[in-house]
């Protein structure tokens, strides 16, 4: 595998602190202002600022400053990428391929199914399901299964006619609804 070793070692490093999970824990809601970070610890602004430095510096987050304050957000092209290269990392090569989501780069969108299309093929929960728990406030891959009863092992590829993990295309149709959510809110905002 080509990585850069001593990369990931810096990220592995910066996510080894259960205070600066709680902070991607908590972005993984929004954008949070600094001073929101803050109320949730019993830290100074300089301490936040320096686990703040470490994380901007693996690429997992990004800064906006804003008048006095500086507004963290997620950076979910990084996050994706660490996501993809841990799989690989502890998964067999036989199953790599389960952390994989290219279906946006295979040109099969999960958008063009029909809502009654099954993705859980294990547990017959289809598109329409999983966009309804996404309008229901899911924000997590966890979220989506406990609230459609979707599969929690990746022993559904032999019954998945693409061959590959549920949770891959459950993934791949969070991405699309968010996607479309995204421009749809990005357009409102032009007008």
């Amino acid at each position: 595998m080509d990585m850069d070793y001593a990369a990931y070692a810096k990220i592995f490093k910066a996510l080894s602190d259960p205070k600066r999970l709680q902070i991607l824990d908590m972005l993984s809601n929004g954008e949070l202002c600094a001073c929101k970070i803050l109320e949730a610890f019993s830290i100074t602004q300089p301490t936040l600022s320096h686990d703040m430095k470490l994380l901007i510096d693996t690429g997992l987050v990004s800064s906006t400053k804003v008048g006095k304050w500086i507004h963290y957000r997620l950076n979910p092209e990084k996050l994706n990428q660490v996501y993809k290269t841990v799989g690989k990392l502890m998964l067999p090569d036989p199953y790599a391929g389960l952390v994989e989501c290219t279906c946006n780069e295979e040109g099969e969108k999960m958008d063009s199914h029909t809502n009654d299309q099954l993705i859980c093929y294990c547990d017959h929960v289809t598109k329409g399901e999983i966009i309804a728990a996404l309008e229901q406030g899911a924000k997590t891959l966890s979220d989506i299964k406990r609230m459609t009863g979707a599969c929690t092992s990746c022993q559904c590829a032999e019954k998945n006619p693409s061959g590959k993990c549920c949770s891959r295309d459950i993934a791949c149709v969070m991405k699309d609804y968010r996607d479309a959510n995204a421009s749809q809110n990005g357009n409102a905002a032009q007008i």
